[in-house]
């Protein structure tokens, strides 16, 4: 084990000798967000930082080679997933994207212009109409591989809002540029705690496709149906006990029954919906959010893309890692500068960190 490690870290003092793009870069000058990335001060959202954001595809570093994981070849080629996030103000989306981003903190705002802007309008509604901007990217330190663009969600009565996403869309598709602007997937918001089925302007949106971008219905703050449920199971007859442990049951039986067709019966279906509850407890995550999106996406490149960057469910992660390992790290397979068991072992252990970025982010630091 301990040869095995000291040809690891061998491997990765090596890499990061060979290919800045995976390798922390200090003194890069001011942030357009004055916001350290990875711990590396001074860094920049548009800076290549441990291949963490932005920038050119081909900034800095030798090409890619037979050396070159898969994973990583990916987050080179896109070093950010973009995610269009729409909804409502009190519909839980800033809730959603901190737990996505492990984080309580408030967000970076970055205008079209590379400008940073007061965060206060994603959660103000009386500035939201005239000063946001679906253009505006939204990201946070703990998590920077994200960027994510925010929808005020479909007024009745009202285009103006549904032309802007639709646009947006149809600018962002995958036949207008670079697989790194495009946008790669849509979270559509319904909170549930009025208990109400979608408007007509929000079910407006699923008149008309969104090309090849999946769209997940997230119906949040689900819990509030099991309030709903328990008062409906006590006007049955049901006593305290069964009301309670009935509950959850009964709630999916009436979404099942009055929310459930309502976006399957319009002409362009949801890839994919999840029920989102208790999101405001401290112990709730996104696992099941990440599962939906990993597998609602055609687009095999994005969905690796994704399960790497993502942190909140380790088991899919898992899944892709040992995958990975077994099926592109056969020795057919392994490159001629793999050319003994210790440094097999130590490729498949690197390869394996690939998939969880924040340990390979940690391991490339402490080395």
């Amino acid at each position: 084990m301990r040869a095995i490690k000291s040809t690891f870290q061998k491997h990765l003092k090596a890499i990061k000798k060979k290919d800045p793009r995976d390798t922390p870069i200090s003194g890069v000058g001011a942030s357009s967000i004055d916001t350290p990335v990875v711990g590396v001060v001074g860094s920049s959202i548009d800076t290549p930082v441990l291949g963490v954001v932005g920038s050119s595809i081909v900034a800095g570093g030798d090409e890619d080679n037979e050396d070159t994981p898969e994973i990583l070849k990916i987050r080179r080629m896109c070093p950010r997933f973009r995610i269009l996030i729409i909804g409502k103000a009190n519909s839980g989306k800033t809730t959603i994207l901190q737990k996505m981003c492990g984080t309580t903190d408030t967000p970076v705002v970055i205008d079209k212009d590379g400008k940073k802007i007061d965060p206060s309008i994603l959660e103000d509604p009386t500035v939201m109409r005239g000063m946001h901007d679906i253009e505006n990217e939204i990201s946070y330190p703990s998590n920077c591989r994200f960027v994510f663009h925010d929808s005020m969600g479909f007024e009745a009565g009202s285009v103006d809002e549904m032309d802007k996403v639709r646009n947006f869309i149809a600018q962002r598709s995958s036949s207008q540029g670079d697989l790194k602007d495009m946008l790669h997937v849509i979270w559509f918001c319904v909170p549930m705690d009025t208990g109400r089925v979608l408007s007509n302007a929000e079910l407006a949106f699923f008149e008309n496709g969104t090309g090849d971008v999946p769209v997940i219905v997230l119906f949040t703050k689900w819990d509030g149906q099991f309030v709903r449920s328990y008062t409906d199971l006590r006007q049955q007859g049901r006593n305290v006990s069964e009301a309670k442990r009935e509950a959850p049951e009964h709630a999916k039986e009436i979404f099942q029954q009055h929310y459930f067709p309502a976006i399957r019966d319009v002409a362009h279906p949801p890839a994919a919906y999840v029920l989102l509850g208790n999101m405001h407890k401290e112990e709730a995550s996104c696992s099941e959010l990440t599962e939906r999106t990993a597998n609602a996406m055609s687009n095999g490149i994005l969905s690796k893309l994704f399960i790497s960057v993502q942190q909140t469910n380790i088991q899919i992660s898992m899944q892709h890692a040992i995958g990975d390992v077994i099926e592109g790290y056969i020795p057919a397979q392994w490159p001629s500068s793999v050319n003994n068991s210790k440094d097999k072992a130590a490729r498949m252990v690197y390869s394996t960190t690939l998939w969880f970025y924040h340990i390979y982010v940690r391991l490339i630091l402490s080395n």
